[in-house]
């Protein structure tokens, strides 16, 4: 492996993800040894992305990319690990979808498209990656676009216009950003009545019903804080302001889990789209019972939605991970996961909040040629785009 893309200690805990690295081998192997088995639910990705990964995306090559892969290492099993080579390349809409939907039971993916210009020259997801999945798998694909709100607010109108007429269902933003002529650091807050407020209001009436923002895992060298641009203290004001749209709190359960507590049950159109904490289920089970207990028993359990963070992870092992998974009775002999539950986090939640009749839904999709595949060949073996036929 090239060292300049060996994960230093900050790439790995305030990296792409982050989570104590304890018992890792033993949970990953055993994963490798249970079969894959049908949920009983209807699986909906809450947030996946076609990452651009090549290397010559990144102003600095090295940064991004250690966190990132070391995840990637850490969350498949030895023998389904892509090498370096093979993992960071530019995923292709048809790459992307092909591995969500023929290598794991998922039956829908909202696709989150990113704009992070001050580390990446084309924002490491383009939103034409999402319009193109949108297009043409409309009964597979939700999509978020994203906006960059450090743009000046005519520039934001106008991509905000183009994407929701190419059928965005979201709008996805980051609220920090480094500006690569000046070197200064954007940021902006949800309750800035300046910055976020008009954009919304725009989002509003082009009949956007719901945002998501990256919160509580810093991508940077900025410390969260509760009143850091990562933090979650601004967004009351905007929950407060539109209770007719829903904001989504990306990579809830990562930290501050008593302070998003609190804002849930202040705003009930407040969600805990579960990005990163979901891989505790295969990395961390012990961490990974703490956050969702303290969700589920001081909110609920139906506001909760499964991301796999693919394609990082593969969406596979964290289906299987969390489908097998029984809480420790260290966290509370009396916690448990229902079936219901389980079913609610997978997909029922998200399927609620965007209206999607999931009888329907399953009606449509039987016989595109995703489902045909999986019924005639069962799943395919897993990063068969990005490594080749077995």
């Amino acid at each position: 492996m090239d060292e300049a893309l060996m994960p230093s200690r900050r790439a790995v805990l305030g990296g792409f993800a982050a989570a104590p690295l304890v018992a890792t081998g033993a949970t990953v192997a055993a994963q490798t040894r249970q079969p894959s088995k049908p949920p009983s639910g209807f699986i909906i990705d809450a947030v996946a992305h076609a990452y651009n990964f090549d290397l010559n995306n990144y102003y600095n090559r090295a940064s991004p990319i250690a966190g990132a892969y070391n995840y990637h290492l850490i969350c498949n099993p030895p023998e389904h690990r892509l090498t370096v080579e093979q993992w960071a390349h530019d995923w292709q809409p048809e790459e992307f979808i092909d591995t969500m939907l023929l290598e794991s039971t998922t039956d829908l993916v909202c696709m989150h498209s990113v704009i992070l210009t001050d580390f990446t020259r084309d924002g490491l997801v383009t939103n034409a990656k999402g319009a193109y999945l949108k297009k043409h798998y409309p009964d597979r694909v939700i999509w978020y676009a994203g906006l960059d709100l450090s743009q000046s607010r005519e520039q934001v109108i106008a991509l905000a216009n183009d994407v929701v007429a190419q059928g965005a269902d979201g709008i996805k933003l980051y609220p920090r950003g480094l500006n690569q002529t000046t070197k200064k650091v954007t940021g902006w807050h949800m309750d800035d009545q300046k910055v976020a407020f008009p954009i919304i209001d725009h989002l509003r009436d082009l009949g956007v019903k719901h945002v998501a923002v990256h919160k509580l895992l810093e991508y940077d060298d900025e410390p969260l804080r509760e009143k850091s641009y990562y933090g979650i203290n601004d967004i009351a004001g905007a929950a407060k302001r539109y209770p007719d749209l829903t904001f989504h709190l990306v990579h809830a359960g990562w930290a501050l889990v008593e302070n998003t507590v609190l804002l849930m049950r202040e705003y009930p159109n407040v969600t805990a789209v579960l990005e990163g904490p979901m891989l505790w289920a295969i990395i961390d089970p012990p961490r990974f019972d703490s956050f969702l207990y303290t969700l589920m028993t001081n909110v609920g359990v139906d506001r909760l939605m499964y991301s796999s963070a693919a394609t990082g992870p593969h969406p596979r092992w964290v289906i299987e991970a969390f489908e097998r998974h029984t809480p420790f009775s260290g966290t509370d002999p009396s916690f448990t996961l229902t079936q219901a539950d389980r079913d609610a986090i997978m997909g029922g939640n998200f399927a609620r909040l965007h209206g999607i009749d999931i009888p329907g839904r399953r009606i449509a999709i039987a016989d595109d040629r995703f489902s045909r595949y999986r019924a005639e060949h069962g799943l395919r073996r897993p990063w068969t785009a990005s490594r080749g036929p077995a």
